[in-house]
């Protein structure tokens, strides 16, 4: 068995969505080399930077918190990866899905190679973009997938604003035909991953807020 990270280690300046340089505050509370008998950091991030999981909450009142799942949901153990390689602002759309997810998955993640483009102007800005007809078919068709996650910044784009709030609503909305499909998004697909057996979710869970970073593992075969 193998473990990889699919989640991405927070630095100083990370890209998110429309901006291709956030600064992670981080200030020493205690210091060693100062004096005190610890290290203790205080810092300071949005809830949507880095590898991070949106819940219902983000776009919907009186819908699911990020702290509301029970640990359990976080487990996946049967994952699909779909390889399939997009340019800039390309849509995601259901064809290019619908055949790879069965009806046992529960949980989806489309590895496109945009990673590559991380840290630049193309990788916060002009994304590509899934189709929200694919969560509505997802709640319909697949019940059992609880979570989509993919490598690029946002399942929406600056270019593409309008769609970037349905396909949020598509997937989120706890109204809507089916279960709402949580979203991970800036997740690091790199490598191969065709042996994954297993993924594990590991939110930062803060009571009051919608959603949150996550760390997410993968577990493989061999």
């Amino acid at each position: 068995m193998k473990v990889k990270y699919l989640s991405y280690i927070f630095d100083k300046s990370n890209p998110i969505y429309r901006n291709t340089c956030a600064s992670l505050l981080i200030r020493a509370k205690k210091s060693i080399s100062k004096g005190d008998s610890c290290n203790v950091f205080r810092f300071s991030m949005e809830s949507h930077w880095g590898t991070h999981v949106d819940a219902p909450a983000h776009f919907f009142n009186k819908a699911k918190k990020i702290a509301d799942y029970k640990p359990d949901f976080w487990l996946f153990k049967k994952p699909c990866v779909i390889n399939l390689p997009v340019s800039s602002e390309e849509v995601i759309e259901l064809k290019d899905i619908k055949s790879k997810v069965n009806n046992e998955h529960d949980l989806v993640l489309i590895q496109t190679g945009f990673s590559k483009f991380r840290g630049s102007r193309t990788y916060s800005f002009n994304n590509p973009v899934v189709d929200p007809e694919v969560g509505l078919w997802l709640r319909t068709n697949r019940p059992k997938v609880r979570a989509v996650g993919f490598d690029f910044i946002s399942i929406g784009s600056r270019q593409k604003k309008e769609m970037a709030k349905i396909a949020h609503r598509a997937f989120l909305n706890p109204k809507s035909k089916g279960k709402p499909i949580l979203i991970i998004e800036d997740m690091d697909l790199r490598g191969n991953l065709l042996g994954l057996k297993e993924v594990w979710l590991a939110p930062l869970l803060v009571k009051g807020i919608d959603s949150a970073p996550c760390v997410a593992l993968g577990i493989l075969r061999g």
